[in-house]
């Protein structure tokens, strides 16, 4: 028999039921592809899950698959499909549709990872926006990795002959083509071959963050690392949602919910990466690798062979009617920008 207490009980029990987000009017699904250890998880996912439901008062709810239902690669047809709602993904993955915002592979022009995410996202809404490349999609922010540098097991890079010979693990892109300018050879892998390809010795190095050196474990085969000012790029993700989910939502829903878009899930996912190599760093500090920066003289060879690099991006948003120049001026100030 239910007592005065307990039915009291029962209503309150309800009452915050009802409130929870399992009961939100829309449900927008993350493909949670990576780790939920991983920087886009901790750093995007989690604190974007609790934004929208503040935001929108409950009624708008960011949900995770229990299980990856897409690849990386795939996420833009996936989000097409419907199959999930929103998604964060590489941009090279998508590199014959988007093209602009691989601005943030070409050399010199970052910082940290949080402040150069933020200089990405001010630099597409001032410049790349009128170009619709995310045609079908609503562009939320974007996030960039921490900067890439080098680091090998083999010997210290102190001018440009000291590339001649060494095998380099790098993204596809850009960096593969950076990496053969030095002299080196470029080897492409996926992130899940890292390990596997340091450990044992199909490359004697990799080009990329420190996070590197704990996220694939590969700290004790590295013994030097070279940092180049400004970096030699980074990996750039777009987090976007399927443009009809999105006009499905209300006015005001929208208008939440790009109230904690933008700046702040670049800066917060960008600060994700920059801890992340933080600890890769101190992790190889620990098992003792030389670290130095690039000295001027070879700054300036690599500039020099990598000016066709940038030369080619500049052609290619000329024919979108970007002011390339411009816009790189523009993304470099606000990446070293104090705020």
């Amino acid at each position: 028999m239910l007592t005065l207490r307990s039915l009291s009980l029962l209503a309150i029990g309800s009452a915050t039921f009802v409130a929870g987000p399992a009961l939100a009017e829309t449900k927008l699904l993350v493909d949670v592809y990576f780790p939920r250890t991983h920087a886009l998880y901790l750093g995007w996912v989690q604190p974007f899950q609790a934004d929208v439901a503040k935001a929108t008062s409950g009624s708008v709810a960011i949900t995770t698959s229990g299980s990856r239902l897409a690849p990386s690669k795939r996420q833009w047809e996936s989000v097409a499909k419907g199959v999930s709602d929103v998604t964060v993904q590489f941009v090279n993955w998508q590199r014959q549709r988007l093209f602009l915002p691989q601005v943030a592979g070409l050399p010199f022009n970052f910082s940290s990872g949080a402040q150069s995410s933020v200089a990405m996202w001010r630099t597409h809404k001032k410049f790349f926006e009128s170009a619709n490349e995310y045609k079908g999609m609503k562009l939320l922010s974007f996030i960039v990795s921490s900067g890439n540098h080098f680091m090998n097991g083999t010997r210290p890079l102190e001018k440009i002959g000291d590339f001649k010979g060494l095998k380099i693990r790098v993204s596809a892109g850009d960096q593969q083509k950076m990496v053969s300018l030095l002299g080196a050879s470029a080897v492409t892998s996926s992130g899940s071959q890292i390990f596997e390809f340091v450990s044992k010795g199909v490359v004697d190095g990799a080009a990329g963050p420190h996070y590197m050196a704990t996220t694939y474990k590969i700290a004790r085969y590295i013994k030097y690392a070279t940092d180049v000012p400004g970096t030699i790029g980074a990996t750039i993700f777009g987090v976007y949602m399927n443009q009809k989910k999105w006009d499905g939502l209300s006015a005001a829903e929208r208008k939440a919910i790009t109230s904690v878009s933008g700046e702040r899930i670049a800066r917060r996912g960008g600060a994700a990466f920059d801890s992340n190599s933080n600890k890769g760093r101190k992790a190889m500090v620990a098992q003792g690798v030389k670290f130095s920066t690039a000295s001027p003289e070879l700054i300036a060879e690599m500039k020099k062979r990598w000016a066709p690099i940038t030369n080619a991006w500049l052609e290619k948003a000329a024919k979108r009617n970007i002011d390339g120049k411009a816009a790189i001026k523009f993304l470099r100030a606000q990446a070293f920008a104090s705020n």
